[in-house]
């Protein structure tokens, strides 16, 4: 799991798998850029991004975890872009 709590953390081009909860947990605060990743297998969302939290999210692969592929709630500045 990648736990985002603040900054503008790059997880670029990586394989998050397995995770107890969210693949990756985008907290208050925090703006990730979340590029061409997998991310699978998770035992909540793949991505959950909360609260305040926003981050740009492109050309990621998110399949196979146990709850939605994206529970975004209360994260007006999310943007996601699939090409």
């Amino acid at each position: 799991m990648v736990d985002i709590r603040a900054g503008r953390l790059v997880l670029d081009g990586c394989d998050v798998s397995g995770g107890a909860s969210a693949g990756v947990a985008v907290h208050n605060g925090a703006d990730p850029r979340v590029r061409r990743n997998r991310i699978t297998n998770s035992q909540d969302a793949g991505v959950w991004v909360s609260g305040n939290g926003a981050g740009l999210f492109e050309d990621n692969i998110v399949i196979g975890n146990r709850r939605a592929a994206w529970n975004v709630s209360g994260a007006d500045r999310t943007r996601m872009i699939r090409r």
